[in-house]
């Protein structure tokens, strides 16, 4: 039998897939000759006879003379082609182990069935935290992101059976129903799903209310907290220097790159998380100097000095081993306070506390038995805030 002949790639072909798919990583509505050429590293003349040459084709269309280039009809026939080549479970299993691929999570795959949110699909990840959920388990409506996300999607008249049903007429019940109203109509337009249907090709609308995926492990509603930040950098530059980073990051971002004008919102959030953590500190503050006006000595030395340590942290870098310990436990209950706190995680404290403890020890400025008596009561604090959940440790 003869050898298979060795192929001649053609280069021009190559170069103008990789035109097409830089729509795709760069998530580009349109894009210029001279950003094509920059983001292949192609001379502008190699570029201008792809680009002329898809424009030909119908692969690409060009806005109006001398303007920038978007995809042209002509992806949509061949992604029409492949669609129909696809059925819905193998593009669900697809997405479903993309997803736990990159996040290394467990995915859950949720499905209304006779009314009832049902698990019909589950891919479990090596992350050492696992979800509950079995296939076959049921889920509740009115609890938890995955029923809460096909509960909005429901008709009116199925919304409002369910929570006559949850709910009933007793006192009180038709205040609990309007926040759950207001709950579901909040979502419509603003959530994932909204942004999802609007890529989703006309022959897969019909599909729409049959599925739904989620991460299992986000299934109270809140941002997956399985994290162990980086509490060392906190007490090293404080708010206030980590802040001056985002600060000194947004001043090179330029309103012509689209990448930047993504990321300037998030950037802008990130202030206002900081800022929001130091508000929430300087109540703190406040309320130890109102108590100390009116407490008697040594109580009144202790709430001074609770009251400088919150003016302080964590705004500024600590320096000490009490500033440490603060700053670390005002972010810890901000954390909580907006994630899920199964999965939380103070990190080594052993290795990013040392350092204060040693140099508070070495000057005389705290004790073991005071050490200890700090540590043991921040323990007990982060024991309070712990969410119990059957079969799960």
């Amino acid at each position: 039998m003869s050898e298979e002949k060795q192929p001649q790639y053609i280069n021009s072909v190559s170069r103008a897939i990789h035109v097409l798919e830089l729509y795709g990583r760069q998530n580009a509505q349109s894009l210029s000759l001279a950003e094509i050429a920059k983001a292949l590293g192609l001379q502008k003349t190699t570029a201008f006879n792809i680009v002329k040459t898809l424009v030909r084709e119908g692969w690409l269309v060009q806005e109006g003379p001398g303007g920038k280039y978007r995809l042209g009809t002509r992806i949509l026939r061949v992604s029409t082609a492949v669609v129909r080549g696809i059925t819905t479970e193998d593009l669900i299993l697809e997405e479903m182990h993309r997803l736990r691929d990159k996040y290394n999570e467990d995915v859950v795959l949720t499905a209304m069935m006779d009314g009832l949110p049902i698990c019909v699909e589950k891919l479990q990840s090596t992350n050492v935290l696992r979800v509950a959920s079995k296939v076959g388990r049921m889920s509740n409506l009115l609890r938890g992101s995955t029923g809460k996300a096909l509960f909005a999607w429901q008709t009116p008249e199925f919304i409002e059976n369910i929570l006559a049903q949850a709910f009933g007429q007793g006192a009180g019940a038709e205040e609990e129903k309007e926040a759950m109203r207001r709950c579901v109509s909040y979502w419509n337009g603003r959530s994932l799903r909204s942004q999802m249907e609007q890529l989703v090709p006309p022959e897969l609308q019909g599909y729409d209310h049959v599925a739904v995926s989620s991460f299992g492990f986000c299934e109270n509603g809140h941002y997956p907290a399985h994290v162990a930040i980086d509490y060392a950098l906190l007490l090293r530059e404080g708010l206030s220097g980590m802040a001056e980073r985002i600060r000194t990051r947004m001043t090179r971002l330029t309103y012509s790159n689209p990448a930047d004008l993504r990321r300037r919102p998030m950037l802008q959030a990130m202030l206002e998380s900081y800022e929001a953590v130091e508000c929430f500190a300087a109540r703190y503050a406040a309320l130890a100097e109102e108590q100390a006006r009116t407490a008697p000595q040594p109580r009144r030395a202790e709430l001074d000095e609770i009251a400088r340590i919150c003016r302080k942290v964590p705004h500024a870098p600590a320096d000490s081993f009490r500033e440490a310990l603060q700053s670390c436990w005002f972010l810890y209950v901000c954390l909580m306070l907006e994630g899920w706190g199964a999965g939380m995680s103070m990190g080594r404290m052993d290795q990013y506390l040392a350092p204060y403890y040693e140099r508070d020890i070495a000057a005389g400025v705290l004790t073991d038995d005071e050490a200890r008596e700090l540590l043991s009561l921040m323990m007990i604090k982060m024991n309070a805030v712990i969410n119990p959940q059957d079969g799960i440790v």
